[in-house]
């Protein structure tokens, strides 16, 4: 797995593939959905698989005082992908630089532009760019208007629950290791 710090003057090879959106913090079964999902498109489409994520965590940058726990240190994060058969890792600095802008800037940057994705897998509760204003829908209407296609996985859940890092976080703290 190649594993990229940003998102311009990429290898070709990491360009025109399709990418699952997320944190990815724990690699869990809602996360492994997301990756399946992108996987069967990649291979539909002749494309290469990839992840974007965001080092460090949002929220740690957002709201340090109250940000998660990582569940997964980034290596162990890489490795889990990487079993996963994910081709790039886009790891991308959540700076001030990123955080700054807008839904439309960072497809146009990011997506379109920087790694001119074919598709993009998202979780249901997806949120982009400053202040957490993209959506799915902008997503949609973004990507038809640059050309790639948009798919949502569902919630995944398992013994009634949904499957989230939070509750993975929850489970830990609680002695529920397995």
């Amino acid at each position: 797995m190649r594993v990229h710090r940003k998102y311009w003057g990429l290898p070709k090879a990491a360009l025109y593939g399709v990418v699952a959106i997320g944190n990815f913090d724990g690699v869990h079964r809602g996360h492994r959905a997301l990756i399946e999902t992108a996987r069967a498109h990649a291979s539909e489409l002749g494309a290469p698989l990839g992840v974007i994520t965001f080092e460090p965590h949002p929220r740690e940058v957002l709201t340090p005082e109250s940000a998660p726990p990582r569940i997964t240190p980034f290596r162990i994060k890489a490795h889990l992908l990487a079993e996963l058969g994910v081709e790039d890792l886009f790891a991308l600095a959540f700076s001030e630089h990123l955080r700054q802008k807008t839904p439309e800037a960072f497809v146009h940057d990011v997506l379109a532009g920087g790694l001119g994705v074919r598709h993009v897998v998202i979780g249901y509760d997806f949120r982009f760019g400053y202040k957490a204003e993209g959506d799915e829908a902008l997503l949609r209407e973004l990507g038809a208007d640059y050309g790639f296609g948009v798919t949502v996985v569902e919630p995944v859940t398992w013994r009634g629950e949904v499957c989230s890092s939070s509750r993975t976080r929850a489970a830990v703290a609680s002695g529920e290791v397995a």
